[in-house]
This record gives structure tokens, sequence and C-alpha cells, in this order.
């Protein structure tokens, strides 16, 4: 009997996860961009060079400040 209970509630817990989960997906949309500040960056604080397999080059240079020039 405890057993069947432990499994409806499991089977509750796992809907209501899904319900969330499948309602966040949504809001998380891009829906536009809006372009701030254009032109040359000049870096000034730099952690250095990170991994980045989906670049172009396999690096990104991992920037903390820059400067509009």
């Amino acid at each position: 009997m405890a057993y069947l209970v432990l499994v409806r509630r499991m089977k509750i817990l796992a809907a209501i996860v899904l319900i969330l989960a499948s309602t966040s997906v949504y809001a998380q949309k891009v829906t536009g961009a809006e372009i701030v500040e254009c032109g040359i960056l000049k870096k000034i604080k730099s952690d250095g060079v990170l991994d980045a397999p989906n670049a172009l080059t396999g690096k990104v240079n991992n920037v903390i400040v820059s400067q509009l020039v």
C-alpha cells in the first residue's frame, strides 16, 4: 500500500516538473537586440585565452574590461 502511495506521488511530481520545464523554455526566447555601442574596442583587462570549441579558431579571449576607442 505504501508503495502505491509513493508511485502516485512520484507521478504527480513528474507531471509538475514537466509543466514547469515546458513553460520555462518559452520564457527564455530572445525577442530582440539593440546595438548600444559600435566601433573599435580596446582591451583593458583580460582573464586570458579560453577554449571555445564552437568558435572558428577554437579559442576565445576572455575580456573583462574594454573601452570604446
